[in-house]
């Protein structure tokens, strides 16, 4: 074999070297990621102290509220709405009705740094859903990871 092949092949090896390297250090530092059965929902979540003991009935409990959730619809034309204005704490579900896989994740492809616990990090297929909880304010862009092409905004007031 030749010179240029070994180089070819040891830069190749070094690139992919790299590329896992990186990857393992984000998935280390990245957060937030709770997966269920078909649907993963990713955000912040909140716990609250109660002063009383568990045994103390309380009389002025109320049912929590229901969450606020917006449904974007993933088809082989793209995102549905692809443009949706939310108020923080919203959560986000991100249906697949497509024919092939999606990945929901912050813009800038590829790095997703704009808010990089905004990402699904795996495909998801059809008839399942990604889910995010929005809490900080601002102009989020995202887009499908597979098909960077297809993608669109949430402003969170």
């Amino acid at each position: 074999m030749n010179k240029a092949f070994y180089i070819i092949v040891a830069i190749l090896v070094a690139a992919f070297l790299a590329y896992w390297l990186l990857g393992n250090y984000r998935n280390q530092s990245d957060t937030g990621t709770v997966p269920t059965e078909s649907t993963q929902e990713q955000g912040s979540s909140s716990q609250s102290t109660d002063s009383q003991s568990p045994s103390e009935p309380s009389s002025t409990e109320q049912a929590p509220e229901a969450a606020a959730e917006t449904v974007v619809t993933y088809t082989d034309d793209g995102f549905s709405p692809d443009s949706i204005e939310i108020t923080a704490g919203t959560k986000v579900v991100f249906i697949n009705q497509s024919s092939r896989s999606m990945w929901v994740a912050s813009d800038p492809h590829p790095i997703h740094s704009d808010d990089s616990a905004f990402d699904s990090r795996v495909g998801v297929g059809r008839g399942e859903s990604y889910s995010y909880t929005f809490t900080r304010s601002g102009r989020w862009g995202y887009h499908n990871h597979l098909r960077t092409n297809d993608g669109g905004t949430v402003t969170v007031k």
